[in-house]
C-alpha cells in the first residue's frame, strides 16, 4: 500500500450569505448578568437585522484524503468538517450565517463544533479569536484557535489536527489561569448534528440527568429516550456515572453517525440537546438557518453537567485530548475507541 501523502494546509476566503448584525452597543453593560456571569467589559452584540448579503470570511483549512476541516476564526472559530468519501458534512452546517440572541453577548450561530470557555456560548462565540495554521514534521497539520478571556483574564486554546491516512479529527484543549486568583470555569465542546426521525443518542450509561430530574437510560417509564423522535419539547440529557471513553449519535435512517472518544476520567460530561420536534422546537431551524432542517447537539466536557463548575487555581493549566470521527453503513454502534 502506498504511503499516505502529507496533510495539505492552506488559508483561503469563503463567501457566505450572512444576516448582518449591527454594531456593538456603545452603552457599557455594567449591571447586566447572564446567569452567574457578568458581561462587562464586553459590549452587547444584540442588534440583529433581516438584511442578508454575501460576506467574505478568512478560512483556515487542513485536508487529507478523507477529511477536509475548515475553521472560520472571524466568527468564533467554529470547526466544520467534510467527509470526502461519503461526500457529506460530518457536522450540521447551514448554508447561511444567521445569528440569534442566544449567547452571553447576544449573537450566536449554530453549526460545526463550538468551543465554550469559561461558560457556554461565551463572549467570543461570534467574535474574532486568535488563530494559527501550521504543517508538522510528521506530515500532519494543525489549526490552533484560542483567546484571552477578558472576564477572568484566563486563556483557552484548541489544537485541531489531521494526520495522513486517518479519517479522524484530533483536538487538544488547553485552559490556563494566568492570574494570581482562582476562577470558576468549565470547557464544553458543542457539536451540531443534522437529524432525521431515525437519529438517536448513543451513550453507554444506565441513567441520565434531564430537566425532569434523574431518569433511567435508555428506557424510562416505557419510553426510549435516546431517540430524537420521542422528544417533543426542548431538553438536555447528561450522562451519569460515565465509565467508557466514547459516546456519539447514530442515524438509523441515513445509516451514519458521529463518535467522540476521550479518556472518561478527564471528560466525564456527555450531553445530548434537542430543541424538540414539535412546532415550538422546529421553529429554530428558521431562526438559525433558512429552513434547512432540524439539528441536535452532542457535547463533551470535563464535569458531569453544565451546572457544575470547578475552580482553576492561580497559574494552573489543564489539558485534555478528544477525537471525533464519522461512521457509516454499520447499522449503529455499541462500542468505539
Amino acid at each position: 500500500m502506498a504511503a499516505s501523502s502529507a496533510v495539505v494546509a492552506r488559508e483561503e476566503t469563503i463567501t457566505l450569505p450572512t444576516y448582518l448584525v449591527g454594531p456593538p452597543d456603545q452603552t457599557p453593560p455594567v449591571s447586566r448578568l447572564w446567569g452567574y456571569w457578568r458581561i462587562y467589559p464586553y459590549p452587547m452584540l444584540d442588534e440583529l437585522t433581516d438584511k442578508r448579503e454575501n460576506r467574505d470570511y478568512r478560512a483556515l483549512v487542513i485536508e487529507n484524503e478523507y477529511l477536509k476541516l475548515t475553521v472560520l476564526p472571524e466568527i468564533g472559530g467554529h470547526l466544520y468538517a467534510y467527509d470526502k468519501v461519503a461526500r457529506r458534512d460530518i457536522f450540521y452546517r447551514p448554508s447561511v450565517i444567521k445569528p440569534a440572541l442566544i449567547a452571553l453577548r447576544g449573537a450566536w450561530i449554530a453549526g460545526g463544533i463550538e468551543f465554550n470557555f469559561p461558560v457556554s456560548h461565551n463572549p467570543l462565540t461570534f467574535a474574532p479569536v486568535d488563530s494559527k495554521l501550521r504543517e508538522n514534521a510528521d506530515g500532519s497539520a494543525t489549526i490552533t484557535i484560542g483567546a484571552y478571556e477578558q472576564l477572568t483574564r484566563m486563556r483557552w486554546s484548541v489544537d485541531i489536527s489531521l494526520r495522513p491516512g486517518f479519517a479522524r479529527i484530533d483536538t487538544r484543549i488547553r485552559v490556563e489561569n494566568r492570574t494570581a486568583l482562582p476562577h470558576r470555569y468549565y470547557f464544553w465542546s458543542n457539536s451540531a448534528e443534522r437529524v432525521t426521525e431515525g437519529t438517536r443518542f448513543v451513550s453507554p450509561v444506565t441513567s441520565v440527568h434531564g430537566w425532569q430530574g434523574t431518569m433511567r437510560y435508555p428506557v424510562h417509564d416505557g419510553e426510549y429516550i435516546p431517540a430524537y423522535r420521542n422528544h417533543h419539547v426542548a431538553c438536555d440529557l447528561f450522562s451519569r456515572n460515565v465509565r467508557a471513553d466514547f459516546f456519539g449519535c447514530y442515524d438509523d435512517e441515513a445509516n451514519e453517525g458521529v463518535i467522540n472518544v476521550a479518556d472518561h476520567r478527564q471528560v466525564t460530561g456527555r450531553k445530548y440537546f434537542t430543541w424538540g420536534n414539535a412546532h415550538d422546537g422546529r421553529i429554530w431551524e428558521h431562526i438559525l438557518s433558512d429552513g434547512e432542517g432540524p439539528y441536535i447537539e452532542i457535547q463533551s466536557g470535563p464535569f458531569e453537567t453544565q451546572s457544575v463548575f470547578h475552580m482553576l487555581a492561580p497559574h494552573q493549566v489543564n489539558e485534555r485530548s478528544e477525537c471525533w470521527y464519522p461512521v457509516r453503513d454499520i447499522g449503529g454502534f455499541d462500542y468505539a475507541n
